[in-house]
């Protein structure tokens, strides 16, 4: 062996063997964090069979160069994925909201898996779309071949084609109904996995709608294109959880314009709340449920946001209103048609009130539990108690917190006044959600639901 080849064998050696120090010691931490598990596997399995292939490499072959540097190639592509099995381990996220997440989705693509990683950014929830599709075909194109062992082959083929990455904010890891938010990032994987319908600009509204952004944001059709993934994420946020998510788009960011990544707030709100009314949670009738502060809440979003786009003074031409409203019909029609039986309406909110009070003030039951400062985990129907899904322990959450006269009331028992006993109050309730989202993920995994 030349000193060259060894020196060569012996630099990628030494980094192999610190990546897998560095995986053994993640283990424990990643022990419950199922999505983060998975990779996990598949970061040891590819390691192990790099090392393998590295020491078996014939150094006197022409080919050993690009062997070495080929697997001196795939061990950065494993770091970025130790990467994300760290910031996604059960220390740092709500895990029992990404096995509930998990589930969910599971439902609408089977076989799928979400992993949620922190981020140090102040408030902000992201898609990490570009990173994990090219890190699973760097994975792969650079270790399914002929010459890698047969378990970095079947760890890599495990890889589910639908595996959206996501981050929130570390310092908001504990405010559990914000993370509603995650729906949004996931509505993204969404896009890619199903499509967006198709939607085109009519060229005569061009120049109008053209006003409405700045020149350096490019042409109009991709900024209409990358406008209308997020609207359609928005859409497919509302159809998993209900009004949950607009509540956590309202508490993120009320009132900001559009940008050349994103549409206005008003626009986002305007989409949301047209999918609430497709599945009935907000009507021209007279509410009845806890659920009327939907339509005051989305109602004054709208008038908080000052932006251009979807205002009903802009575009100025009749035609342009007249085609913007067609528009927001056309997006809700198109999610709630791929997802018609997973679409969380508010007929089944309504299912799972309580009636016992003869139909006046009636009260859904989680939110009667919350109330009495129990986790909302069970619903009762038919006199036998039933596990609570994701959409209405979070909304029953956002319920609570909402509505002014229940949040008095919740606060109120705390026997205090003040921001003080509204911040214990706020965590309380926030700890009561994600207990009950924890109750019903290990009813779900051990098939205890009725």
């Amino acid at each position: 062996m030349s000193i060259q080849a060894d020196e060569l064998r012996k630099k990628t050696y030494f980094r192999l063997r610190a990546l897998q120090g560095a995986v053994q010691e993640l283990g424990p931490r990643v022990r419950w964090a199922t999505s983060a598990r998975f990779l996990w596997n598949l970061l040891r399995s590819s390691a192990v069979g790099l090392k393998q292939q590295l020491v078996a490499a014939d150094s006197n072959a022409a080919s050993f160069s690009q062997v070495v540097q080929s697997i001196d190639s795939t061990t950065d592509v494993l770091h970025s994925l130790l990467w994300c099995v760290e910031t996604g381990s059960a220390e740092r996220v709500p895990q029992p909201i990404v096995s509930a997440l998990e589930h969910l989705v599971s439902q609408l693509v089977p076989e799928s898996r979400v992993l949620v990683c922190y981020d140090w950014s102040p408030s902000n929830y992201g898609y990490l779309r570009e990173f994990l599709g090219d890190l699973t075909n760097n994975i792969r194109t650079a270790v399914l071949s002929d010459s890698v062992e047969e378990p970095v082959r079947r760890a890599a083929d495990h890889l589910p084609e639908f595996f959206p990455v996501i981050f929130l904010p570390a310092a908001e890891r504990d405010n559990v109904l914000l993370h509603a938010a995650l729906a949004h990032e996931i509505g993204h994987g969404l896009v890619e996995k199903l499509g967006l319908p198709a939607i085109q600009v009519p060229p005569e509204l061009a120049s109008t709608i053209l006003t409405l952004s700045a020149p350096e944001w490019g042409d109009l059709y991709e900024l209409h294109g990358r406008w209308l993934r997020e609207l359609v994420a928005d859409a497919w946020a509302v159809c998993l959880l209900g009004p949950a998510p607009l509540m956590s788009l309202e508490m993120l960011a009320p009132t900001f314009g559009p940008e050349r990544t994103h549409p206005s707030s008003n626009l986002r709100f305007r989409v949301m709340q047209q999918c609430l009314r497709a599945t009935g949670f907000i009507s021209d009738e007279t509410p009845v449920t806890d659920m009327e502060w939907i339509a005051a809440k989305t109602t004054s979003a709208i008038e908080l946001s000052a932006s251009a786009v979807g205002n009903p003074n802009l575009p100025h031409c009749a035609s342009a209103r007249t085609w913007m409203e067609q528009y927001i019909d056309h997006i809700a029609a198109f999610v709630h048609g791929k997802a018609s039986d997973l679409v969380y309406t508010a007929q089944r909110w309504e299912d799972e009130c309580d009636t016992r009070e003869g139909g006046t003030a009636r009260r859904h039951q989680l939110v009667r539990r919350l109330l009495y400062a129990a986790p909302a985990d069970v619903i009762e129907i038919n006199g036998a108690e039933i596990p609570a899904n994701l959409p209405a322990i979070v909304n029953a959450g956002w319920t609570v917190y909402a509505d002014p006269q229940l949040w008095h009331s919740f606060v109120e028992s705390f026997g205090e006044a003040g921001l003080d006993a509204e911040y214990k109050a706020n965590r309380k309730l926030q700890r009561l959600v994600l207990k009950a989202i924890d109750s019903v993920n290990i009813q779900h995994k051990w098939g205890l639901e009725s």
